[in-house]
């Protein structure tokens, strides 16, 4: 039997908002499995990597989605980041925020 090499997946965050904001948009956030991955139609995808496609549901620019994540603290989350709120294990509120944002629930 011959063995395949597979490369390393690099999981630097540029990557993961790569793959969120160019990821199936049928291939939906469904439900979270565990304390830091989500189920979507087609699988289970890490926490970190949910939040950015639910944040890539409302904002296709990869950059802008990265700042986001980085940098824009939410209100509504005791003014923490979502870098942050992840950190805290809070990734199930994160995207309730984001959910509730794409269907009309902010401002």
């Amino acid at each position: 039997m011959k063995t395949i090499r597979l490369r390393p997946i690099s999981k630097s965050l540029e990557s993961l908002v790569t793959a969120a904001c160019t990821a199936d948009v049928q291939d939906a956030v469904v439900a979270q499995v565990g304390d830091d991955e989500y189920s979507t139609i087609f699988g289970i995808i890490p926490d970190i990597l949910a939040v950015l496609r639910s944040a890539a549901a409302i904002e296709r620019d990869q950059r802008e989605v990265l700042l986001w994540y980085r940098h824009t603290k939410i209100a509504e989350l005791g003014w923490l980041t979502a870098q942050r709120l992840l950190t805290l294990g809070r990734s199930k509120e994160v995207i309730a925020f984001l959910q509730s944002a794409r269907d009309g629930g902010r401002g």
